[in-house]
Formats: structure tokens, C-alpha cells, sequence
């Protein structure tokens, strides 16, 4: 076989695996622990769409509208943990702290912390305000949140 028509072939089923994967319906979460799976999927989703997005030749993300499919899945996965929230499945616990991360490595430190404490169950999810960390977890993980980020 040559060069040329294996390109062709590996290409053809490339396409045909993203174009299936875009088109999938997207089931909608009635109870909290289905939204819950649902907004882990979501950011699972978002980083696969943004790596074929990358990987891919520019003709074709833009041809499969993956910029729009990453910012479908982000806006989902924020509406699903403020749904969440609404509801009680997870909470938000403030933690302050003598000094914020302020960068990408410092940042990672936190997160590797908070995914050790978790046993690396994708649970969590943290962001940054002023001297407060603020971890949006389950209620039941809140003390471990806290002796996570107190280390």
C-alpha cells in the first residue's frame, strides 16, 4: 500500500471518529447525581475538542466548529456546578490562606494537593480570590479540602 493511500485512509477514519463524536446527542441530567457525571464529562469533553482543535489542521476545526463545541462544553460544565450548587450536591468552602498562588506552578501545587487528598477521583475544582482559595466540592469532603490546602 502507499504512502499516499494509507494518508488517505487514517485521514478518512479520523474525520469519520470526529464527526461522530460531535454529533452525539447529549442526554439531559434529571437527577444531581446525573448532572454530577454530566459535569465531569463536560470538562473531559472540553479538552478533547480543544486537542483536536490543535492537532488537527486549521481548515478542519473550523469546519467541525470546535471553538464553539469548547465553549459549549465550558458553559455547560458552569451551569451544571451552579446547578449543583442550587441544589446542595456540592459547596463552595472559602479557605484563606497567607499566600495565593499566583502562578501556573503554584497553581498546579494546589491542584496536585487537592487531587492526593482526593485519591484522584475528579471531584473538585478550585479557583483563586484575593488570599482565599475557594474549592467547590461535596459537602462531605469539605475537612478534607481544608487539611489539603492547610498542609
Amino acid at each position: 500500500m502507499s504512502n499516499r493511500r494509507f494518508l488517505i485512509i487514517v485521514t478518512a477514519c479520523v474525520l469519520t471518529i470526529v464527526v461522530v463524536w460531535v454529533l452525539l446527542p447529549v442526554r439531559v441530567a434529571k437527577t444531581d447525581e446525573a448532572r454530577f457525571q454530566r459535569w465531569k464529562q463536560t470538562i473531559r469533553l472540553y479538552a478533547r475538542a480543544l486537542w483536536w482543535e490543535r492537532h488537527l489542521p486549521h481548515g478542519f476545526g473550523k469546519l467541525f466548529q470546535l471553538p464553539t463545541l469548547e465553549i459549549k462544553y465550558l458553559d455547560e460544565h458552569g451551569d451544571l456546578g451552579e446547578a449543583l450548587l442550587a441544589s446542595g450536591y456540592f459547596t463552595k468552602v472559602p479557605i484563606a490562606v497567607a499566600a495565593t498562588p499566583t502562578n501556573a506552578v503554584q497553581r498546579a501545587q494546589v491542584a496536585d494537593r487537592l487531587r492526593r487528598a482526593f485519591q484522584y477521583r475528579d471531584e473538585w475544582e478550585f479557583g483563586v480570590r484575593s488570599n482565599t482559595i475557594i474549592v467547590t466540592c461535596r459537602p462531605q469532603d469539605v475537612d478534607l479540602c481544608k487539611q489539603a490546602i492547610q498542609q
